[in-house]
Parts: C-alpha cells; structure tokens; sequence
C-alpha cells in the first residue's frame, strides 16, 4: 500500500448586486445578505483550516451598460475596492490575495443574457452585440458606437426593455475564491508491476503498444481504470510477466499515467460552485477567471406580454439648498424633466427680515430660471448634468444703520451630480459660476419718530467668479405607468 499527499483545487464564488450608480454594497438590496455572509464565512473557514491554503480572491465587477463607459469603469473599480475593502475588513484576508478586475460597462455580460431570454428583436440586438465594436471611428472621430445602435434600434423598444429586465443583474460584483486543500490519496499497484524497473530506453513502449505486440499479446494484462472517489483513488493496474518478454525487447518502461478528475457543485441558499480536480501531477489554475455567472431570467411566451414594461415617470421635482437654508435664506427649486436628457425650473430665494425699528434688514427676492442637459438619460433626474442660468432679483441689506438697496443680474454656468437614492429622493450637489452685475444706492437709516432712509450716493458693482452653490434634496413627483413600447 502506497500513501501520498494530494491537494485539491477547489472554486467557490458568488455574486453581490448594486442598485444603479452606487458602489456600497447594501445588505438588503436583492439576495446581497446571503451572498455578504456566505462570503466572509468560507473565507474564515479556509483560514481557519490548517490543511487549506487560500490561493487568491478575484473580484470582478462591472456596470450596466446604460452609463457612460469612463463613468462605468469608475464605477466598476469602486465597487471593487469595496467589496475588497468589505473582505479585507471582516477576514482579515491579506490585501496582496484580492485581485480586482473592474470591466466597465460589461457588454459581455449583456451578450450571455440575451441568450437566455427571448423577447421582440431580439436577433437584432444580438448582430450589434457580436458584430459593432465599441466605437467606430472614422478620420480619426467617433461617429458611431454600440450603445447608439442599441439605444436607436427599433426606437428603443429593445433597449428600454433590456433597462427594465437585464440592465439591474448586470450591476454586479463576483468575488471567485480559488484555495487548495490537502487530502491523503491511496494507490495500489500489484507485486508483478513493482517489479519492473522503469528505465530510459531508446525504444519506449507504453503498455497499449505493449500488449499489441503479438509475443507478449498473452503475457500482458491491461486493468482499465476505475472511476475513483475523493477518498480512495485506484490507479490502472498492469501485470507483465517479465520472463515471457521477448530478449529483442531489451528494456520496457511502462507508461501509464491516469488523470482523474471529479467534479462536485454544491448549492445552497446562493449558487456556489464548488470544482474539485485530483491529478497526479498537480496542474496549475488559470490566470485567468471565466465568467461561470448564471444568469436566470424568466422567459417571455408572448410579443404581448414583452411589450409592456411598468415604469416610474417623473413629472416634477421641488428642492431647497441646505446651505441657504441654514443661512436663513428661505429658498426653493422646481424642475421639470423635458425628455431622457433635458429639464428647465427655477430657483427662487426669499428671504424679508426687518428688525430693531426697521434699522436693519436682511430682503432679498431673487429669481433663477434654468436649463440642464443630463449624461445619463437611463433614470430621470439622475447622474451628472450641466447646465445655464439667468436671473436677477432685488437686494436692501442694513447690516446696522447705515445700507445697501439696489438690483442685480446673474449669468452662469452650472455643474454637479444627482445621488439616486429612490425613485423619489435624490441627493444634489452643485456649483455654478460667471456674471454678476450689481447697481446699488448707499443709505443711513436716520431713527426718530419713525424710521428715515438718506440715500447718501449710488454704485455699481461687477463680480466674475463663483455665484452658487448647491448642496440638497430633491423630491420627484411621478407615477407608475405601464407603457407598451
């Protein structure tokens, strides 16, 4: 009986999602409470067994295609980094053992799930998929891309589909844990096999060729191999009798490798895949992880039941500036989406204090109309925009005694970012800069039986620089529709 020590490779893997835009993994969002502790646990169970090495930790992540795709890869490298940070944080796991592999807006994703299911044009969906590179260029300039031909085709009925079916599975991160686990092995060879000498030859004969020899044909006996278990792993057995062997036939090596390999998936409450491969001579695992994500989507029977989606439409959203707010400057914002990419509102500022016998007084009614253009055009509201503003209003500030009265004008430019947080709530932050124009009239408040403004000189006064910024909630008002496309 001979015993040696085997390692066995073994996978395991799972999948964490993200609502869109955000890169925290939320442990009540889809099935992310399951995955989140069946993570950590295997993790600690590997380092907590002395016969395991865990080998590397790949966390691939990616985003659904409806981004921009530089916004997409930094949106994939940040769910990366924080689902390694979550692993790093509760396993204590060594950060030089997590791989990430942020790719962006994950078309490969998108092309293994449109095999999946089946809805209206869909082989049409699937020729850009496999045949439009990312972008197509032409004199050196982007004219044509795979998400526009996607968004355009059929007037978007397939791409509004797939943004209500497929595009949230794809926002993912999948942590594949690769570790080895040591194992005893058993392996018996009859007495007559022992008994030949393996030695190098000029002439080498394995034992097919060797039991074809029609000298030997009846001296030699071939044991097929026997399927083996993890615990007990039986080799081919071979019996020669040697002194029947032909003198031509000076040496005889007997070659007879067999590799095993056994296969066990394990599921639970997640998918988890478990491979196991014994070789007798250990082979090294890929450098490169495959994608073995299932991604299992209801079909669709019916072209009528495809067609209609229910989807939330925004009609108006109202906002205040937390900044002002805590200024006491009373103010509020109103919007209203025009199409996927544009929006108009205003912003308008009221503040009207008086005080100490009309001596001091903060009043200021100023009116801001507006105009956005919004990059991600996948959720109202939402992402990145840009945009211009007009307004103007009227001004009487009297710090003490002596103040200031007059009208100003603003002309800027404007930038920031919505947080999604719900279909209604959403997190702003902004800033805007250009033109301010100011003409003014200098006054003393002159106090006796009532209150006298003297209007000492007048002014004007030109700023260019920052004139706003904006850091708020906005609710949207919308409802629910169910829209065939």
């Amino acid at each position: 009986m001979k015993t040696s020590a085997d390692e066995v490779f073994i996978r395991k893997s799972t999948v964490i999602h993200f609502k869109v835009n955000l890169f925290e993994p939320d442990r009540a969002y889809e099935n992310n409470a399951a995955s989140l502790d069946s993570l950590v646990s295997w993790i600690n169970r590997i380092n907590g067994n002395e016969n395991a090495t865990l080998e590397k930790i790949t966390v691939r992540s990616a985003a659904s295609p409806e981004g921009g795709d530089s916004y997409n890869q930094s949106l994939a490298e940040k769910r990366a980094r924080s689902i390694s940070l979550f692993i790093i944080e509760n396993t204590g796991v060594d950060r030089s053992l997590i791989i990430e592999n942020p790719v962006g807006s994950d078309y490969e994703g998108l092309r293994n799930m449109v095999d999946t299911v089946s809805f209206q044009y869909r082989d049409e969906v699937i020729h850009i998929l496999d045949n439009t590179p990312l972008y197509v260029y032409r004199n050196g300039k982007i004219v044509d891309s795979k998400k526009k031909q996607l968004m355009d085709l059929r007037g978007g009925r397939p791409w509004f589909w797939m943004l209500s079916n497929l595009y949230p599975s794809l926002r993912r991160t999948k942590v594949v844990i690769d570790y080895a686990e040591r194992i005893k092995r058993h392996s018996e060879l009859k007495d007559t096999a022992k008994s030949i000498s393996p030695t190098v030859i000029p002439t080498v004969i394995d034992t097919t060729s060797l039991a074809a020899e029609p000298a030997v044909r009846d001296k030699v006996k071939i044991v097929s191999p026997v399927i083996p278990t993890v615990a007990d792993t039986t080799s081919a057995t071979v019996e020669v009798t040697v002194s029947d062997i032909p003198s031509e036939i000076k040496e005889v090596i007997v070659r007879d490798t067999v590799v095993i390999r056994d296969t066990v998936i394990i599921r639970d409450t997640i998918v988890i895949r478990d491979t196991i491969r014994i070789c007798d001579a250990i082979e090294p695992v890929p450098e490169t992880v495959p994608d073995t994500l299932e991604t299992i989507v209801q079909p669709i029977d019916t072209f009528a039941q495809q067609d209609l989606i229910k989807i939330f439409k925004a009609r108006v959203a109202f906002s205040t500036n937390v900044l002002y707010d805590l200024a006491i400057t009373p103010n509020f914002s109103m919007e209203i989406p025009i199409g996927r990419r544009w929006s108009t509102g205003f912003n308008y500022t009221f503040p009207w204090y008086v005080w100490d016998g009309n001596t001091r007084a903060y009043e200021i009614l100023h009116l801001d109309i507006f105009a956005r253009y919004w990059f991600n055009p996948s959720e109202a509201l939402t992402g990145w925009f840009a945009g211009v503003n007009f307004g103007g209003g009227y001004f009487d500030i009297q710090p003490k005694g002596a103040g200031y009265q007059g009208e100003a004008s603003v002309i800027s430019i404007e930038a920031g970012y919505n947080w999604y947080i719900n279909k209604h709530w959403r997190f702003t932050l902004s800033a805007a800069a250009g033109w301010m124009g100011a003409g003014y009239r200098r006054y003393d408040a002159i106090k006796s039986t009532y209150t006298h403004l003297v209007e000492r000189y007048e002014g004007t006064y030109t700023w260019y620089g920052p004139t706003r910024l904006n850091v708020g909630f906005t609710y949207v008002f919308g409802r629910n529709v169910v829209k065939n496309k």
